[in-house]
């Protein structure tokens, strides 16, 4: 019984049962598939203006070529890094805590541990859930946006494309595990489920809005771009510049939207040399942020203890 399979099984079993995880990820799964919508509704609205134009020209011979000609199809889905740094988020965070709270609401946390399963077992197998869960409903995103791109002619991929796409979403459950790791420590340790939501949702404020604001004195709504302000190298100079220098390696979202834009083949990322021309400090950073996270967690499921439990 010292084993986390039996805790990551009963999890996963559990997991569509919540109506809210099922909720948020459907709402995920439209917004994805929105973002492929919009890719094709402005190439398609762009070659039919294109089209309606030449027919009124009495040289078509002398027009520039169509703009959305040779743009990579990749790049159609550039949306897809912002849904995911809303919702996906979202969803993540409603994962972790969902995986921490469960059992403390319940009460039933007291009869699994009175049971010869170790309280490591027991975290490692509650991460593991999340983290499997998490995957799944990423990899359910990654064939919608697949058979959609199947679906509509100007989003049609090749082998290396698919490969970014698939590389793109690998990157996208790193980014998102943050949040679920956070989430499930909130679970774990949170005096209430009102706090248990506040901790990892502070967290994806400040990290996804108020950082690249003290970094790039950019608009609110600029975060919400595709490409960031430091990716297309406007960043000021004086007072900004100085906390770009230090805040900067550690903004994730700036880093999450600036590295996926160039694996979707859309802004000055991949001019240099493609995929590989990424610079790899950022995404060290991400991964050791991770790692602190999952080591958290670990301590927060070792020190909890369900007799001391006061969750209201």
């Amino acid at each position: 019984m010292n084993t986390a399979l039996p805790v990551l099984a009963h999890e996963l079993r559990l997991v569509l049962r919540e109506k809210t995880i099922v909720l948020v990820l459907g709402l995920f799964l439209a917004m994805t598939a929105l973002s492929c919508l919009i890719g094709y509704a402005g190439s398609n609205a762009v070659a039919t203006a294109y089209r309606l134009s030449l027919d009124q020209l009495t040289n078509p011979g002398s027009a520039p070529p169509n703009p959305f000609e040779h743009i990579p199809a990749l790049s159609l889905q550039r949306n897809l890094p912002i849904y995911f740094f809303l919702l996906g988020s979202l969803l993540a965070i409603v994962l972790g805590v969902s995986a921490g709270l469960r059992d403390r609401q319940s009460r039933t946390a007291t009869l699994i541990l009175s049971r010869p399963l170790r309280r490591g077992a027991y975290t490692g197998g509650k991460i593991a859930a999340v983290e499997v869960a998490l995957a799944g409903c990423l990899a359910t995103s990654f064939v919608l946006a697949l058979v959609l791109s199947l679906v509509f002619p100007p989003l049609h991929l090749d082998l290396g494309a698919t490969v970014r796409l698939a590389v793109f979403f690998g990157f996208s459950w790193l980014y998102l595990s943050v949040f679920a790791l956070v989430g499930l420590i909130g679970g774990l340790r949170a005096k209430s489920q009102a706090m248990a939501l506040m901790g990892p949702v502070s967290l994806w404020v400040i990290t996804g809005f108020v950082l690249p604001q003290l970094t790039t004195a950019i608009e609110p709504t600029g975060t919400l771009n595709p490409v960031s302000v430091n990716a297309a190298g406007a960043v000021s100079t004086g007072i900004i510049g100085q906390l770009n220098t230090f805040l900067g390696p550690v903004s994730i979202a700036d880093t999450y939207k600036r590295l996926s834009s160039g694996l979707l083949d859309f802004g000055p990322v991949t001019s240099p040399g493609g995929l590989w021309a990424v610079n790899a400090v950022p995404v060290l950073i991400l991964l050791a942020v991770l790692v602190i996270t999952a080591v958290l967690v670990v301590r927060a499921g070792l020190r909890y203890s369900p007799s001391e439990d006061a969750l209201v």
